[in-house]
């Protein structure tokens, strides 16, 4: 059997010769038009008419860039492109497969869909029809669009989270998800809005599939204007803000509920006259009501407003930061737990500079609980699986400031290191 250019109609043959003229000198190709050794060799290429098809063996030898853009151009002729060569220059890509949509028209040689190589599984997967790759392709990615506030999901109670976003119907997909997730589990929700007026941020947790009206009529759903909540007649002091929360959460815990969902849209700040720096001590005395994992805060800023450089001060004042992009497999960087027996902490996670400030503030919490007195605190940290050299210093701090000092179990020897080095916290040693 011949190859599958030999095999090629007469139309066809004079296309692949008069594309070969029209690329002559590119690479694969020798001046004079006639395809070079390694041009030829990928030529063996699937032929359309053969018993059984035929895989080019040519390959570069270039890593596989996933930056390609389109107008990836075959060096051969045949159905399936063994070698390619970028349209930007210095880009190389492996190898194609059958992703590759477009077939050599007449005088031309095939334009394929930008997709990269993506592995054997997906080999597996699509078998050898493109179109159902590239449709299947498009439909991930939709999904992956529409399904981004999913992350909203994984907020559970005693979790305190800065969701980041740069759109007002980012901000109101986020708040519906996490209002609905509330009310379908029995907690009480209540939403302090800004941005989108109330019956905005109502509508669209109708839309997620938890009716409202009931909710809203037997006190289950709150949703007012922040301002309308928080201290009028100047700039609140964050002892005051703090203190508006804390009452919303003792009315949830007389009212029966088994937890409380507290969302805050952060932009009225600005209007009231607060300071960042105000509002960063406001975010950090928060986190100790959430040790006891029957509250969870949802706190949004809209990253076209607030500054950024102070935006991460603000964002370390949480354990956990998220938005619309952030994938769905998402979880708070650092959850803490307050323990009864011993009296302490167990904390999962990491620390490190982005909820440095949160992990600070339920740390001098604990020390500075009176309610063992006579023996220090125990920090379970066997989950904690990273804590860099700012969290290690926290703890000495922590350590040489409490009357009693703070005792660790379960520590990694990374950071049995760091506090050896710092001659600090006394920890048992790791296994």
């Amino acid at each position: 059997m011949g190859s599958a250019a030999e095999q090629l109609a007469g139309p066809e043959r004079e296309a692949a010769g008069s594309a070969a003229e029209r690329l002559a000198g590119s690479p694969g190709w020798t001046g004079d038009g006639r395809p070079s050794a390694r041009a030829r060799g990928t030529r063996r290429a699937e032929d359309p008419r053969a018993g059984r098809p035929r895989r080019c063996r040519q390959r570069t030898t270039g890593p596989l860039l996933r930056s390609c853009r389109p107008g990836l151009v075959g060096t051969c002729a045949g159905g399936r492109i063994g070698a390619m060569r970028c349209a930007r220059a210095g880009c190389r890509v492996r190898e194609s497969d059958s992703g590759w949509r477009g077939a050599p028209a007449s005088g031309s040689f095939a334009t394929l869909t930008p997709r990269c190589r993506r592995g054997q599984a997906d080999r597996r997967r699509f078998g050898r029809n493109p179109g159902r790759r590239y449709s299947e392709g498009r439909a991930d990615r939709k999904a992956s669009t529409v399904t981004a506030t999913t992350v909203v999901d994984q907020v559970h109670l005693g979790d305190h989270v800065c969701w980041m976003h740069g759109d007002e119907g980012d901000a109101l997909d986020a708040v519906g998800r996490f209002a609905a997730a509330g009310l379908r589990l029995g907690h009480k929700v209540v939403c302090f809005t800004e941005s989108s007026p109330p019956q905005a941020v109502r509508a669209r947790v109708d839309a997620v599939g938890v009716p409202t009206e009931a909710a809203v009529a037997a006190g289950q759903l709150r949703i007012v204007p922040a301002m309308e909540v928080y201290p009028t007649g100047g700039p609140p002091a964050p002892e005051r803000m703090v203190a508006t929360v804390v009452e919303e959460v003792d009315r949830a815990r007389h009212e029966g509920y088994p937890g409380i969902r507290l969302s805050g849209d952060m932009t009225w700040v600005l209007r009231s006259g607060t300071t960042l720096d105000d509002l960063r001590r406001y975010e950090t005395a928060l986190n100790p009501l959430f040790l006891d994992a029957r509250v969870a805060g949802l706190c949004l800023y809209d990253r076209r407003i607030f500054p950024a450089d102070s935006m991460r001060a603000v964002a370390a004042a949480h354990p956990g930061t998220a938005g619309p992009g952030t994938a769905r497999t998402w979880v708070p960087l650092l959850r803490a737990y307050r323990t009864t027996d011993p009296p302490g902490l167990r904390l999962v996670g990491q620390v490190d500079r982005s909820n440095r400030e949160a992990f600070t503030a339920v740390l001098g919490h604990v020390t500075a609980d009176r309610r063992a007195a006579d023996r220090p605190p125990v920090l379970d940290v066997s989950e904690l699986s990273f804590a860099d050299v700012g969290a290690a210093t926290a703890l000495v701090r922590a350590d040489r400031t409490s009357a009693t000092g703070i005792r660790l179990i379960g520590c990694r020897p990374a950071l049995h290191r760091l506090l050896h080095l710092l001659d600090g916290v006394p920890a048992e040693d790791p296994a």
